[in-house]
């Protein structure tokens, strides 16, 4: 499958990580050397789960883009215009370079703190740090419409604000937290078209929507526009999520029991092969009553009677020999 593959891509920080994936070692599969390799980042200090399911998926899924010719002409022609409008205001009435110089140190630092903003929020929803989060937001007097800094494109395409970043991830802690006490929006659509609930993978995420819907009131926002479903009390769905937990267990505890079962087979059908292959003799030594019975099998009461007392007189004969003996000593 590697042989055959058009691209590898890898993620290995220090010497040591990458000695264990290149080697050198007998028989290692991967090699520096070789061009298919490609690195991708993590957006966390560790490999985290959630992670590394955002890495696969970002690498797997196909994204489709639907590009408008006209709008970029338009868009094109746009710095043009506004090239020629600002050389005639610039005739007219030329500031002076401190005053462009304070307006470029203005923009500059108006996008320092969208940066800062968007790294801090972005790294504490992939941590999954609710308290602190509502803090920065509340603290930072970050609006319910804010959106990340266009420092990544794909990054905004994708997730450009924190609830699609926290839906994407599937916590729905930070899902409920956003709704709920940090007033964000969901129905901003991202890149394609799609509002957070639409990027939630999993249900547990999904319900914590429905949970927001029915704590906030259907007059919050349009919960049709966000594809959000009917609302679901959290009461509702702690009791289906218990449901679906006991279900995994009883399903759990009946694939052992049948694995337990099939094991006990298996032992008995080998122990009847091992006594097959022995000839048919058994292999436990026969105890003592067995042993008077196959003796006396065939014979009449007297000679029972008579075999029985002869075996009466050695044994007392040997319990006196014993006594005799444990007296000498």
């Amino acid at each position: 499958m590697i042989d055959q593959a058009q691209l590898l891509f890898v993620r290995a920080t220090g010497n040591m990580n990458r000695r264990i994936l290149f080697g050198p070692y007998d028989g290692q599969v991967l090699r520096s050397s070789d061009s298919r390799l490609r690195g991708f980042p993590f957006t966390t200090r560790r490999a985290t789960q959630g992670e590394l399911m955002r890495a696969f998926t970002e690498l797997t899924r196909v994204k489709v883009s639907h590009i408008d010719e006209a709008a970029l002409a338009l868009e094109a022609e746009k710095p043009s215009e506004t090239m020629s409008k600002s050389s005639k205001s610039s005739k007219s009435s030329k500031p002076s370079s401190h005053q462009l110089q304070q307006q470029q140190q203005k923009l500059s630092q108006e996008d320092e703190t969208m940066i800062l903003h968007s790294s801090q929020i972005q790294a504490l929803i992939r941590r999954s740090k609710v308290p602190a989060l509502i803090s920065y937001i509340t603290n930072n007097s970050i609006p319910p419409s804010f959106t990340f800094h266009q420092s990544s494109s794909q990054q905004m395409y994708h997730s450009p604000t924190p609830l699609h970043l926290a839906a994407s991830s599937n916590s729905p802690a930070i899902v409920l937290a956003l709704l709920t006490k940090c007033n964000s929006d969901p129905t901003i659509l991202n890149g394609e078209g799609k509002p957070p609930f639409d990027l939630a993978g999993d249900r547990p995420t999904r319900d914590t929507f429905r949970v927001a819907r029915h704590e906030l009131g259907e007059s919050k926002w349009d919960w049709d526009a966000a594809h959000v479903p009917p609302p679901l009390s959290k009461t509702e769905a702690e009791n289906r999520t218990e449901r679906e937990r006991q279900a995994a267990a009883d399903a759990e505890a009946s694939r052992r029991k049948a694995e337990a079962e099939r094991l006990k087979r298996e032992d008995a059908e080998r122990a009847l092969g091992n006594r097959k292959k022995a000839g048919g003799q058994r292999l436990l030594e026969k105890t003592g009553a067995e042993k008077r019975e196959e003796e006396m099998r065939g014979m009449t009461p007297e000679m029972r009677t008579r075999l029985e007392r002869e075996r009466r007189a050695r044994a007392a004969e040997e319990r006196i020999r014993r006594m005799q003996a444990g007296g000498g000593l």
